[in-house]
């Protein structure tokens, strides 16, 4: 795939949810609790399918529209931390937000 590619798509990829949030759980190792959670991006694109971060994360930045990727995965956070805020989905004994 051309880095071109994602030059040109990654308004789209953002505004069609190409471009997601993907949440790692950090888990401390002598308790076996969740301490935090790692925001990852990762692209899913309908015609060239998973895109690896080094991939594009190296062409966006390179192109300095890395803004544009941080810019929207900190609103999805900011939205998903509202909605489980709202709903209660991630609180018990185990799962906290924020972390």
């Amino acid at each position: 795939m051309p880095a071109l590619y994602v030059i040109e798509h990654l308004d789209e990829a953002i505004e069609k949810k190409w471009c997601r949030v993907y949440y790692q759980p950090i888990v401390r190792t002598i308790s076996g609790k969740l301490c935090a959670m790692e925001a990852l991006a990762r692209w899913d694109d309908p015609y060239w399918g998973f895109l690896t971060p080094p991939f594009f994360i190296a062409i966006l930045e390179q192109h300095k529209l890395i803004h544009n990727l941080d810019a929207f995965l900190i609103e999805e956070i900011c939205r998903n931390m509202a909605r489980s805020s709202r709903t209660s989905v991630l609180t018990s004994s185990r799962w906290t937000w924020p972390f």
